[in-house]
């Protein structure tokens, strides 16, 4: 029988609403770089992002009307094609974009390679669940899955994005069951190694940003700092929404524009909201990120299938913390990153990324009320999924 689909109201008015106001941010960010550059189109990031708009409500509802038991099949297709980017990407040496036009139209693979990552840990952890307690089956071969891809978006280099995906996986490995003891040994020896990988001095930026949340601590703890640390970004960033108060000093008014320059409209977005439109506009977008996340993780408990379960689980516990490492680094609790906001930071692959994932919760959420009804689903064998290796038995279990 046809699939019974029905909206989901409140995911698509959240969606609309953080949409409208990353609209109106790109408009003002565009307005102060065109000011403070005097050359460009200052609507430039306002019709990049609203591509990235038109074209994330189309992958939306492709990914609602989609069947998403239809992904098990494609799982291992979806996660070669992401590693090959990834290596494309490192190949080519171009940093986190596979490519990059002139007009600001790119690509960034490791978006892609967080929804297929969770896609493909939401099938393995599925059809290993009876397994997940052992170590040599369960933790170290999802170890090496997620390990793989977060090592090489670290390559490009992406500290940020590869910290998001991994701890989206562990949270992941946690919700479907995995042994406690095993689970927070891993999270620990994964945070120990990230931090002696930063230590290092590889990855001077890293190195540098550290060195700057330092003083940011100093500052914040009313202990005297040098003043050449002053005009840094984390200052101006953590300036903006203390000079915004409660209600902000109004659209194309924030101070901000000349320090954080080209990165305002992504990884710098809420500092703008803060500015302009105050403590207000910020728990605002907050507030709407939330319900998105609410209804997500809804629909994950009441989801029957422990694919769809740990899909929506891992997508939505992945866009939490993608905020919150955005907004932990610009108000001083972390280093700064280059992790941008979902849904009102400027960039497509993010956008798109983010609204297929929203399409796949309506999808699952759609499939769920259809067994509710006692429709029964055919889809001529495409529902039989992508065989993944599973522990051997004895021979005496055959017998």
């Amino acid at each position: 029988m046809k699939q019974n689909f029905a909206l989901d109201y409140v995911l698509i008015a959240a969606v609309i609403m953080l949409t409208f106001i990353s609209l109106m941010m790109m408009h003002s960010a565009g307005l102060h770089l065109f000011a403070l550059r005097g050359y460009g189109n200052p609507e430039r990031f306002f019709i990049q992002q609203l591509t990235g708009i038109l074209v994330g409500f189309g992958a939306m509802s492709l990914a609602s009307f989609i069947d998403y038991q239809l992904l098990k099949r494609f799982s291992i297709p979806i996660m070669l094609t992401i590693l090959f980017l990834l290596v494309l990407t490192n190949f080519r040496g171009t940093g986190r974009w596979l490519f990059k036009t002139g007009t600001g139209f790119s690509l960034q693979p490791s978006e892609f390679a967080r929804l297929g990552t969770i896609i493909y840990a939401a099938h393995w952890l599925s059809s290993r669940r009876e397994s997940l307690s052992s170590i040599t089956r369960g933790l170290i071969p999802f170890a090496i899955i997620v390990g793989t891809v977060t090592g090489l978006v670290i390559l490009q280099p992406d500290i940020s994005m590869a910290a998001l995906i991994a701890f989206t996986g562990v949270i992941m490995l946690f919700i479907a069951g995995a042994n406690f003891f095993q689970w927070a040994g891993s999270l620990l020896l994964g945070s120990a190694a990230a931090v002696t990988v930063i230590q290092t001095g590889f990855f001077h930026y890293a190195h540098k940003r550290i060195l700057l949340w330092e003083q940011v601590q100093r500052f914040l703890r009313g202990e005297p700092i040098s003043p050449e640390y002053m005009g840094e970004q984390p200052f101006y960033a953590l300036g903006a929404f203390i000079k915004g108060g409660l209600w902000g000093r109004g659209l194309g008014q924030a101070t901000v524009a000349p320090i954080l320059k080209e990165t305002l409209p992504s990884d710098g977005i809420m500092c703008l909201v803060a500015e302009e439109l105050g403590f207000v506009g910020c728990m605002a977008v907050i507030f709407l990120l939330g319900l998105i996340i609410y209804r997500g993780l809804s629909i994950a408990s009441k989801t029957e299938d422990l694919f769809g379960r740990f899909m929506a689980s891992g997508f939505c516990w992945s866009l939490a913390l993608q905020a919150s490492i955005h907004l932990a680094s610009l108000i001083g609790f972390m280093p700064m990153t280059g992790m941008v906001f979902p849904f009102i930071s400027l960039g497509g692959s993010s956008m798109v990324t983010s609204m297929a994932g929203i399409g796949l919760l309506m999808s699952i959420s759609a499939r769920e009320k259809g067994r509710g009804k006692g429709e029964v689903y055919h889809y001529r064998g495409w529902d039989r999924g992508t065989r993944l290796s599973r522990p051997r038995r004895s021979r005496k279990a055959k017998r």
